[in-house]
């Protein structure tokens, strides 16, 4: 079985992105790491069930209004794992979310 990893990536905040908003967005990184499996019949299918449930989250995490975009963006193409984890393939599926707050919350 392969191994998958969430790990959260780069932060992007924009305060005072409006006159009373702020937004941030958040990079995650699903790692997929294979061990010695084929790439095809191991990591694939757990790249494609990523982007299932991306698609199914409808742009929006159900019961967060704050979250205003949920969408893949560019991960890396399979290769060998660069830092030495995994004898096998690896590959990732990066991520983006985007939320959006009164700034007027953020402030004490």
């Amino acid at each position: 079985m392969p191994l998958v990893a969430v790990v959260a990536d780069a932060l992007d905040p924009h305060l005072y992105r409006t006159s009373n908003s702020s937004t941030f967005k958040r990079q995650f990184r699903f790692e997929v790491y294979t061990g010695e499996a084929d790439i095809t019949a191991q990591a694939f299918p757990v790249e494609w069930e990523i982007i299932l449930a991306v698609a199914a989250m409808k742009n929006a995490l159900t019961g967060l209004g704050f979250v205003k975009t949920v969408k893949p963006v560019q991960g890396q193409a399979p290769s060998a794992d660069p830092e030495g984890r995994s004898n096998g393939w690896y590959t990732v599926v990066g991520i983006e979310v985007e939320v959006w707050f009164d700034t007027a919350s953020l402030q004490s």
